[in-house]
């Protein structure tokens, strides 16, 4: 049934390419929003082409995965009137024609905000979130909008009213949560990147599952009007993606900027690692999940991580007496959901549908969690004074901790336990232990694959620091890989590759004002290529199509080449004679000049 609404949509949105899905003439599996743009700015393919590759996956792999929950039927001609828009104006920002994935509990004007809820199936929010505002006014695409463990109450599993979110490497695992669905979507390349949120650690934990970059920004950095909170102290919008160029592309447009920021500023700088041991070798004088002993391949896996940070040149530290029995209890007396019920009463003022407040919620139908234990907190001082100082004191201690011991960054690996079953508990985490109630920005690290799952390194720093996240990570290699059960459902010949390739880096500024005859053959085959980006699902023999279209376009360069030489041959044979008419003239004016001499 659920593939059924997809493929319904997608015909409804656009014509199938010869072998069923739409196809594009450039492998974009491991591309950046910055490298996309180029290739879209070149007439390579389009931002409705790029729309409809991401629907053709959704379509063809996720009823296996959950990971979508409702998808934008607007998506495709948003699409296209932003191709226009950028062939008439150019384009608004990087993130110009972007398709972004969106976490249910984020509201879109044009899509209901369910939470993972059967229960709000039909709450229309009447405005946009702002980071959703933000992303549209550049010129994204919201394309939908992913499942979540409902009301983000679970970490263990993305579980809702609408099932469980599987693993992307592998379905029987748990893909974690409460982003699960955010994270699972981005993994399988149903679009460019997506936002989650995070309270304890719904956006780093699925993120690390799935092979990802999940970055818990500094509390209150990101506006989080028109969210469905939990915890209105801690919970914050996050971006999750493949790599870290467009992480910090779409962190900067959530904020308000350009999208430029960060990105302009990605340098390898020195950056100095304090490895917190007593996550790594855990302690059984502290209490937490945190503090137990992590699993030995995790472990190895994240000791030659350090390694490879030390080879790149980074000053590491073992850190032993980062945690106390103090510093526990900051964490463990700070949080809470005890701001649910009324920041839902404020939130549903600005929506539409059957349920008006967190008190009917609670005791409607349609949920797989109870709600009844918030309900006391209902009407309560919403300020948490006492919890918000605990807060701010970790926050303290953890920036001076990292001053005195001069270190930039803190360092553990975040999943200490081998990935479960989706649908058991009991995985050791340790991502709530410090960013979410101290407010300091987090990001994950993929530190590589044990049994074909991901696993990652957690990095903390100081307040408004991410700036130096996006640069050490920048630093190191990438290692995502997209999911063997989820593979490219086109392929690229080697042809179409080389055509591409050739087309995109000519260098041919210099040889545009030379030989008109020569210039209109280059402007047919260069038409010739354009046409077939434009027509490139249509064409059956694409190989044949490329390799000659490629041969004719290298002939018209090398004609525009031998007319400039042609061209240069005249215009140095002019400047010779004016140089030898030049030259005799002041010969003769020599021989005249010493003619007179000797007359004197």
């Amino acid at each position: 049934m659920k593939n059924l609404k997809y493929f319904i949509i997608l015909l409804l949105c656009f014509p199938l390419s010869v072998n069923g899905y739409t196809e594009l003439p450039v492998d974009i599996s491991d591309m950046s929003i910055v490298e996309i743009q180029k290739y879209v700015d070149k007439g390579v393919f389009s931002y409705e082409s790029l729309v409809n590759v991401y629907l053709d996956r959704i379509m063809e792999y996720d009823e296996d995965y959950n990971s979508i929950r409702s998808l934008n039927i607007d998506a495709v001609n948003i699409a296209k009137s932003l191709d226009e828009e950028r062939e008439k104006n150019g384009v608004r920002s990087l993130l110009h024609g972007i398709p972004i994935l969106i976490k249910d509990n984020i509201d879109y004007e044009s899509m209901s905000t369910t939470a993972g809820s059967k229960a709000l199936a039909d709450l229309m929010p009447n405005d946009s979130s702002d980071v959703v505002s933000y992303l549209v006014s550049k010129g994204a695409i919201i394309l939908g909008k992913t499942n979540m463990s409902e009301l983000a109450l679970n970490v263990q599993n993305s579980y809702s009213s609408y099932g469980y979110v599987k693993n992307a490497y592998n379905k029987n695992y748990t893909s974690y949560g409460s982003s699960g669905g955010s994270a699972v979507s981005t993994a399988l390349m149903f679009s460019t990147a997506s936002l989650g949120t995070d309270t304890n650690s719904s956006i780093r934990i699925p993120a690390a599952a799935a092979g990802l970059i999940g970055l818990r920004p500094t509390f209150g950095l990101v506006p989080i009007d028109g969210v469905i909170k939990y915890d209105v102290n801690r919970d914050t919008v996050g971006v999750i993606s493949r790599n870290v160029v467009d992480n910090a592309i779409i962190l900067d447009v959530i904020t308000g900027g350009s999208g430029e920021k960060y990105i302009s500023n990605l340098e390898k700088t020195d950056i100095k690692i304090g490895v917190l041991t007593q996550i790594v070798d855990g302690d059984s004088t502290l209490y937490g999940n945190a503090f137990k002993s992590t699993d030995s391949e995790i472990k190895d896996l994240f000791e030659a991580n350090i390694s490879y940070l030390k080879e790149l040149g980074y000053s590491v530290v073992e850190l032993d007496d980062f945690f106390t029995n103090t510093v526990i209890d900051y964490e463990n007396n700070s949080t809470s959901g005890k701001s649910m019920c009324n920041e839902f009463n404020k939130y549903v003022v600005n929506t539409t549908g059957t349920i008006n407040s967190f008190e009917q919620l609670a005791r409607s139908g349609g949920k797989v969690y109870s709600l009844y234990d918030y309900l006391g907190y209902c009407g309560m001082d919403d300020a948490f004074t006492e919890e918000k100082a605990l807060m701010l004191e970790y926050k303290n201690y953890v920036t001076e901790y990292m001053k005195d011991n001069d270190v930039d960054v803190l360092i553990y690996p975040n999943i200490k336990s081998k990935t479960s079953l989706y649908y058991e508990n009991g995985n050791v985490t340790s991502s709530y232990i410090i960013s979410p109630t101290t407010g300091l920005p987090a990001i994950t690290y993929n530190m590589g694959y044990i049994e074909d799952l991901a696993y990652s390194m957690e990095i903390v720093t100081t307040n408004n620091n991410e700036q130096l996240l996006y640069n050490l990570l920048n630093s190191m290699k990438n290692n995502y890989v997209l999911p063997q059960s989820a593979p490219m459902l086109y392929s690229v010949s080697d042809e179409v590759t080389e055509l591409v390739d050739y087309y995109m880096n000519a260098d041919l500024k210099s040889l545009y004002k030379y030989n008109k005859e020569a210039l209109v053959g280059y402007n047919d085959a260069l038409n010739d290529i354009l046409e077939f980006f434009d027509n490139y699902n249509e064409i059956d023999n694409k190989s044949e199509t490329a390799r000659q279209l490629l041969d004719n376009y290298i002939l018209s360069i090398q004609v525009l080449k031998e007319a400039k030489s042609e061209r240069n041959t005249i215009i140095y044979t002019i400047i010779l004679i004016i140089l030898f008419f030049f030259l005799l003239l002041l010969l003769k004016l020599l021989i005249k000049n010493l003619k007179k001499r000797k007359k004197k």
